[in-house]
């Protein structure tokens, strides 16, 4: 619609006078929002590329925050265009680096998603043991973090139900 036309205008503007300027911290923080743009036009593979310079960009500054980030958008395009298969594959990458760099709420973000594509995909029984472990991580977290992941358990529980409802429970 028009805001997606409006901000692949203005967004491509200021993109290459980042680039003029040789302020790649400005160029990177253009490309998801951008992407995004793109996503939302249907224009998938644009939103690809400009998503695969922004991992390039954070891999060359090894900010893995900024590369999950990504890994995550780049999830999200290949689910909206139906390619759940795929997202999932982007969705263990960032469970991967959560778990190596011990990042909970990535990790447990992560695993939410990963319940609703198989969902998506009809397979329930997989998409419930996302959960679970997503559960399981929340509710065995120290009290001093309780606060910071707790609201995730609304949404892991509305999976719990979609999961239930599609199976006819």
């Amino acid at each position: 619609g028009l805001e997606q036309d409006s901000v692949i205008h203005y967004a491509s503007k200021a993109l290459m006078l980042a680039r003029k300027l040789g302020d790649s911290e400005t160029e990177m923080g253009i490309y998801n929002p951008l992407g995004v743009a793109y996503c939302f036009a249907s224009k998938y593979d644009t939103a690809r590329i400009l998503f695969d310079r922004a991992i390039e960009m954070a891999i060359e500054r090894n900010d893995k925050k900024a590369e999950t980030g990504t890994l995550s958008l780049v999830a999200f395009a290949y689910a909206k265009e139906g390619k759940y298969n795929t997202a999932v594959d982007y969705y263990l990458k960032i469970i991967k680096i959560s778990e190596e760099e011990s990042w909970t709420d990535d990790r447990v973000r992560a695993l939410n998603n990963l319940s609703e594509m198989n969902r998506r995909m009809g397979n329930a029984t997989i998409a419930m043991k996302y959960l679970e472990e997503s559960e399981e991580i929340c509710n065995n977290l120290l009290p001093s973090e309780i606060g910071t992941y707790y609201w995730r358990i609304p949404h892991i529980y509305n999976e719990y139900a979609s999961n239930y409802i599609d199976q006819g429970n």
